[in-house]
């Protein structure tokens, strides 16, 4: 068969159908069960077509877009960054697309596919370097590992790193008097770590205000104590891989041994993985449209892989979805009448690798619907709702949920989604700021965003040669340099545009 398309392999397996081109909110409405859903790149409002497609194809994207995410969450193939997927193929046209190895086929005819997956794999390796102390070149190698699978084009409402410096210096300047007075106030890290639903949040503040430290000038004595403190928490959160440099692992073997024994779990078939990849569609997407892209982590965060196969038998892994913080009323009141505070997702896979990074991006081996052998669905952290029927109904309420509060986010206008931003990021730490009592929302920082318009400086431009890109990163992230954000241009052009 003639290859048509060649792009990033994000999501395994292989399905024909019909092709979907999805340009504007009027496509949505003419998508149907088993298309092809085919765009520039997806966003939350398409929450309910992708819950129908047989695999997705987009122009741009990266292994850990939102579309790879979701596709491989409900098992389907997907390709990414196929440059202009939407320009070459058609409406109807049947095609095979194959995630495996990130490639669009012509198609014969229209006969049913057969999926194919991964083959059978063994547990990944334990993490070897798992030291107390922080590695800060360890922690560069992580973050700018993370960061580089990204896809900035994609990030809405607008990538992070050409907004979150305007105010940098405000934010970082907060932290520093926030740290200090939680220092005063003799706070353990095991008391500041319940102030938190996971580790992704402190561990996500280490790693995002690296840029911050550089933005506001912060000597390097405080910019080394800011990373301590944040890593400490990390450490009190988790019992391995602190780094999530594969893993994102917070319960001890002897918890998940308890866990097992008390989760009421019900046999995985291939229909009721889609149908859990499903509703976890839903509320990734529902955690964009309260958080944004950048701080979903406060409202959806995956653990695990656990080694299960003592109960489970064979090769098996248990990934733990957490779903929480879904009504935030502080910033969208009408969360409050949303049917759902929590849902967790507890997903038994058999001969199957998962790998989680340090932003929580999760990307498996093998099919995630074909190699479900055992789940349970928790909502509001007491009722079990295992059944098809029940998720279903899950699935129905959330879906025209996500896309209308995505809707509400998008459709804010320049002006307000910038101040909603700030406000966002401010919200993640809300127990945190008031524990030690100080205010949670800061208003100077929303007059400084005001009439700003985005940096849009080159830093991010990942067109580069990688090994010049790392290079530039590694240099002036590094807390133990003073690599200063307003010599981060002479620094570009000499570490990599005149390379």
């Amino acid at each position: 068969m003639t290859i048509l398309l060649k792009g990033i392999p994000a999501s395994v397996g292989q399905a024909k159908g019909p092709v979907r081109i999805i340009k504007t909110a009027s496509d949505l409405d003419k998508f149907r069960e088993g298309e092809i859903l085919v765009a520039k790149f997806t966003d939350p409002t398409m929450t309910i077509a992708m819950n129908k497609a047989r695999a997705m194809v987009t122009d741009i994207g990266g292994i850990t877009s939102h579309t790879a995410i979701v596709a491989r969450e409900m098992g389907i193939p997907c390709v990414v960054a196929t440059k202009n997927a939407t320009s070459i193929l058609t409406d109807g046209r049947v095609v095979i697309v194959n995630g495996t190895k990130g490639e669009i086929l012509s198609a014969e005819d229209t006969s049913s596919e057969q999926e194919v997956s991964a083959a059978p794999i063994n547990l990944i390796a334990e993490v070897q370097d798992d030291s107390e102390e922080l590695n800060i070149d360890r922690l560069l190698d992580v973050f700018t590992s993370g960061l580089m699978a990204m896809d900035p084009k994609t990030a809405l409402p607008f990538w992070d790193y050409d907004f979150g410096p305007i105010f940098g210096d405000l934010w970082i300047k907060k932290m520093l008097k926030a740290i200090k007075k939680a220092k005063e106030m003799k706070l353990t890290p095991k008391e500041l770590k319940e102030l938190f639903p996971g580790p992704s949040v402190p561990r996500k503040e280490l790693i995002y205000s690296l840029i911050d430290l550089k933005v506001g000038v912060i000597p390097k004595e405080k910019r080394l104590e800011f990373c301590e403190f944040w890593w400490d928490i990390v450490k009190e959160f988790t019992v391995e891989d602190r780094m999530a440099s594969k893993s994102n692992k917070i319960h001890s073997t002897k918890e998940i041994d308890e866990l097992v024994k008390v989760i009421k779990w019900e046999n995985g078939t291939q229909v009721k993985g889609r149908a859990c990849g499903q509703i976890i569609t839903c509320l990734e997407s529902l955690s964009y449209g309260l958080y944004s892209d950048i701080f979903p982590q406060f409202a959806a965060e995956n653990y695990g892989p656990y080694d299960v196969s003592k109960h489970f038998g064979d090769v098996a892994i248990l990934l733990i979805k957490r779903f929480s913080n879904l009504k935030p009323v502080e910033l969208w009141p009408h969360a409050e009448d949303y049917r759902y505070e929590s849902v967790y997702i507890y997903s038994v896979y058999s001969n199957m690798d998962c790998t989680i990074d340090i932003y929580n991006h999760q990307v498996y081996s093998g099919n995630t619907a074909e190699r479900l052998i055992a789940y349970a669905v928790v909502t509001n952290q007491s009722k079990f709702e295992n059944s098809l029927e029940e998720m279903q109904a899950i699935k129905n309420y959330l879906e025209p949920i996500s896309v209308e509060q995505y809707k509400r986010y998008h459709e804010l206008g320049f002006e307000e989604t910038k101040a909603k931003w700030v406000l966002q990021r401010s919200y993640l730490f809300k127990n945190f700021f008031e524990r030690i009592g100080m205010d949670w929302n800061d208003e100077e920082m929303l007059q400084r965003v005001k009439d700003k318009r985005l940096l849009k400086e080159p830093f991010w431009d990942f067109r580069y040669p990688k090994e010049k890109l790392l290079e530039f990163y590694k240099k002036v992230l590094d807390p133990r340099l003073d690599t200063y954000y307003e010599n981060w241009k002479e620094i570009w052009k000499t570490t990599v545009s005149t390379r």
